[in-house]
């Protein structure tokens, strides 16, 4: 599948360490025209640390944003949007 034809599930995240894992495992079920981006909103404990460490190890593709401070989910979800279009523009 090209990568115009790919999915991005964007997963604005802050301070969610102990939720991540467990979402990003029910995600692994998608198919493979999915990839997955979690943008770390600032976060100020390990979301970050634990997030590169599941990007290594999904099946599907995984991509992390680290903003430096909390922008809030509007930010976030923005940052994704921009995410998005910029790998498309890179791809076709």
């Amino acid at each position: 599948m090209s990568p115009a034809n790919k999915n991005l599930v964007v997963l604005p995240a802050y301070n969610e360490e102990a939720a991540l894992p467990g979402t990003i495992a029910r995600l692994q079920s998608l198919p493979d025209a999915f990839e997955l981006l979690v943008v770390n909103d600032g976060s100020t404990d390990f979301t970050s640390h634990l997030a590169h460490e599941l990007a290594a190890t999904s099946r599907l593709t995984m991509h992390v944003v680290d903003l430096p401070l909390n922008g809030g989910i509007g930010a976030a979800v923005q940052t994704g949007y921009l995410f998005a279009a910029r790998s498309r523009s890179t791809t076709t």
